[in-house]
Protein backbone atom coordinates (compact mmCIF):
# COMPACT_ATOMS: atom_id res chain seq x y z
CA UNK A 1 0.00 0.00 0.00
CA UNK A 2 2.78 2.41 0.97
CA UNK A 3 4.95 1.35 -2.26
CA UNK A 4 1.81 2.30 -4.33
CA UNK A 5 1.22 5.93 -2.85
CA UNK A 6 5.00 6.55 -3.09
CA UNK A 7 4.31 5.65 -7.14
CA UNK A 8 1.49 7.89 -7.36
CA UNK A 9 3.29 10.68 -5.58
CA UNK A 10 6.64 10.14 -7.92
CA UNK A 11 4.14 9.72 -10.97
CA UNK A 12 2.22 12.83 -10.18
CA UNK A 13 5.36 15.05 -9.78
CA UNK A 14 7.03 13.38 -13.15
CA UNK A 15 3.62 15.10 -14.71
CA UNK A 16 3.09 17.94 -13.47
CA UNK A 17 0.23 16.96 -11.60
CA UNK A 18 1.11 18.51 -8.06
CA UNK A 19 3.06 21.70 -9.20
CA UNK A 20 -0.31 23.48 -9.66
CA UNK A 21 -2.10 25.64 -12.14
CA UNK A 22 -0.14 26.77 -15.39
CA UNK A 23 0.21 30.54 -16.12
CA UNK A 24 -0.11 32.01 -20.00
CA UNK A 25 2.57 34.53 -21.16
CA UNK A 26 3.99 36.49 -23.98
CA UNK A 27 6.31 38.46 -24.01
CA UNK A 28 6.05 41.48 -26.53
CA UNK A 29 8.64 42.76 -28.49
CA UNK A 30 10.38 45.57 -25.97
CA UNK A 31 10.17 49.79 -27.10
CA UNK A 32 13.50 51.21 -28.57
CA UNK A 33 14.20 54.61 -27.06
CA UNK A 34 17.30 55.56 -29.14
CA UNK A 35 18.88 58.67 -30.59
CA UNK A 36 19.79 56.24 -33.57
CA UNK A 37 18.61 53.20 -35.72
CA UNK A 38 22.35 50.79 -34.19
CA UNK A 39 19.98 49.75 -30.96
CA UNK A 40 17.18 48.40 -32.31
CA UNK A 41 17.84 44.84 -32.38
CA UNK A 42 17.28 44.79 -28.90
CA UNK A 43 13.28 45.08 -29.34
CA UNK A 44 13.37 41.44 -30.20
CA UNK A 45 16.44 40.35 -28.91
CA UNK A 46 15.66 40.83 -24.63
CA UNK A 47 12.09 38.99 -25.57
CA UNK A 48 13.88 36.00 -27.26
CA UNK A 49 15.92 35.72 -24.27
CA UNK A 50 13.29 36.09 -21.44
CA UNK A 51 11.11 33.91 -23.61
CA UNK A 52 13.60 31.03 -22.91
CA UNK A 53 14.48 31.59 -19.13
CA UNK A 54 10.78 32.01 -18.39
CA UNK A 55 10.17 28.52 -20.65
CA UNK A 56 12.24 26.61 -18.36
CA UNK A 57 9.57 27.08 -15.69
CA UNK A 58 7.15 23.77 -15.76
CA UNK A 59 4.34 25.96 -14.20
CA UNK A 60 4.52 29.17 -17.24
CA UNK A 61 3.01 28.01 -20.36
CA UNK A 62 4.96 31.08 -22.64
CA UNK A 63 4.17 31.63 -26.17
CA UNK A 64 6.27 31.79 -29.30
CA UNK A 65 6.96 35.31 -30.12
CA UNK A 66 5.86 33.85 -33.90
CA UNK A 67 2.54 32.96 -32.75
CA UNK A 68 2.21 37.02 -31.37
CA UNK A 69 4.30 38.30 -34.69
CA UNK A 70 1.38 36.73 -37.04
CA UNK A 71 -1.85 38.36 -35.11
CA UNK A 72 0.66 41.72 -34.70
CA UNK A 73 1.59 42.20 -38.29
CA UNK A 74 -2.21 43.41 -39.10
CA UNK A 75 -2.55 45.23 -36.55
CA UNK A 76 0.70 47.34 -36.14
CA UNK A 77 0.06 49.90 -38.14
CA UNK A 78 -3.43 51.10 -36.89
CA UNK A 79 -2.57 51.00 -33.17
CA UNK A 80 -0.30 50.99 -30.93
CA UNK A 81 1.20 48.29 -28.15
CA UNK A 82 0.31 51.11 -25.17
CA UNK A 83 -3.12 50.85 -26.45
CA UNK A 84 -4.43 48.87 -23.29
CA UNK A 85 -8.22 47.45 -24.99
CA UNK A 86 -6.38 46.32 -27.82
CA UNK A 87 -3.93 44.65 -25.99
CA UNK A 88 -6.25 42.77 -24.27
CA UNK A 89 -8.52 42.02 -27.01
CA UNK A 90 -4.83 40.46 -28.44
CA UNK A 91 -4.00 38.12 -25.31
CA UNK A 92 -7.63 37.09 -25.36
CA UNK A 93 -6.92 35.95 -28.94
CA UNK A 94 -3.65 34.39 -28.19
CA UNK A 95 -5.18 32.56 -24.83
CA UNK A 96 -2.68 34.58 -22.52
CA UNK A 97 -2.93 35.52 -19.01
CA UNK A 98 -0.15 38.51 -19.13
CA UNK A 99 1.87 39.77 -21.27
CA UNK A 100 5.62 41.61 -20.80
CA UNK A 101 6.01 44.81 -22.15
CA UNK A 102 9.13 46.65 -21.58
CA UNK A 103 11.79 49.50 -23.67
CA UNK A 104 14.85 49.68 -23.50
CA UNK A 105 16.56 53.26 -23.07
CA UNK A 106 19.70 54.29 -24.39
CA UNK A 107 21.59 56.84 -22.49
CA UNK A 108 24.95 57.46 -24.03
CA UNK A 109 26.93 54.61 -23.35
CA UNK A 110 24.53 53.07 -20.75
CA UNK A 111 21.06 51.40 -20.93
CA UNK A 112 17.34 51.21 -18.91
CA UNK A 113 15.97 48.18 -19.24
CA UNK A 114 12.15 48.46 -17.90
CA UNK A 115 9.88 46.02 -17.73
CA UNK A 116 5.74 45.40 -16.69
CA UNK A 117 3.10 42.41 -16.26
CA UNK A 118 0.26 43.41 -17.96
CA UNK A 119 -2.98 41.56 -16.74
CA UNK A 120 -4.96 40.18 -20.08
CA UNK A 121 -8.23 39.83 -17.69
CA UNK A 122 -7.73 43.13 -16.17
CA UNK A 123 -6.82 44.93 -18.68
CA UNK A 124 -4.15 46.83 -17.87
CA UNK A 125 -0.75 46.77 -15.83
CA UNK A 126 -0.35 44.58 -12.81
CA UNK A 127 0.43 47.22 -9.77
CA UNK A 128 3.61 46.71 -8.04
CA UNK A 129 5.42 44.60 -10.94
CA UNK A 130 7.23 47.50 -12.81
CA UNK A 131 10.73 47.27 -12.44
CA UNK A 132 14.20 48.86 -13.97
CA UNK A 133 17.77 47.80 -14.40
CA UNK A 134 20.66 50.09 -15.72
CA UNK A 135 23.19 47.88 -17.91
CA UNK A 136 26.56 49.70 -18.61
CA UNK A 137 26.67 48.24 -21.94
CA UNK A 138 24.47 45.69 -24.63
CA UNK A 139 26.51 42.82 -23.14
CA UNK A 140 25.32 43.59 -19.33
CA UNK A 141 21.72 43.59 -20.66
CA UNK A 142 22.18 40.09 -21.10
CA UNK A 143 23.98 39.21 -18.29
CA UNK A 144 20.93 40.72 -16.66
CA UNK A 145 18.45 38.92 -18.39
CA UNK A 146 18.44 35.71 -16.07
CA UNK A 147 17.83 38.05 -13.18
CA UNK A 148 14.80 40.01 -14.89
CA UNK A 149 13.38 36.29 -15.95
CA UNK A 150 13.94 35.45 -12.59
CA UNK A 151 11.65 38.74 -10.91
CA UNK A 152 8.74 38.21 -14.09
CA UNK A 153 8.60 34.53 -13.30
CA UNK A 154 8.01 35.32 -9.50
CA UNK A 155 5.60 38.03 -9.92
CA UNK A 156 3.44 36.17 -12.14
CA UNK A 157 3.54 32.84 -10.45
CA UNK A 158 2.90 34.79 -6.92
CA UNK A 159 -0.62 35.63 -8.69
CA UNK A 160 -3.54 34.08 -10.18
CA UNK A 161 -5.51 34.87 -12.84
CA UNK A 162 -8.53 36.86 -11.82
CA UNK A 163 -11.49 35.27 -11.98
CA UNK A 164 -14.42 36.91 -14.80
CA UNK A 165 -16.45 39.06 -12.35
CA UNK A 166 -20.70 38.21 -13.23
CA UNK A 167 -23.23 40.17 -12.34
CA UNK A 168 -26.02 38.82 -10.74
CA UNK A 169 -29.78 40.12 -10.66
CA UNK A 170 -31.34 39.30 -7.20
CA UNK A 171 -35.11 38.41 -8.31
Amino acid sequence: MRLSLVALILSGLATGCFLGPTRSVCVLDYQVISAGPEHTHLARAIPEFLTHELSQNPRLEVQDPQDVDRYLSDLEQRWTVRDHSRLQGLGMALGSDYFVLGSVTSLGPRFVVESRLFSIERGAIVPGTAFRRICQDEQDILMQIESIAEQLRHQILARTPEPKQQTTRSQ
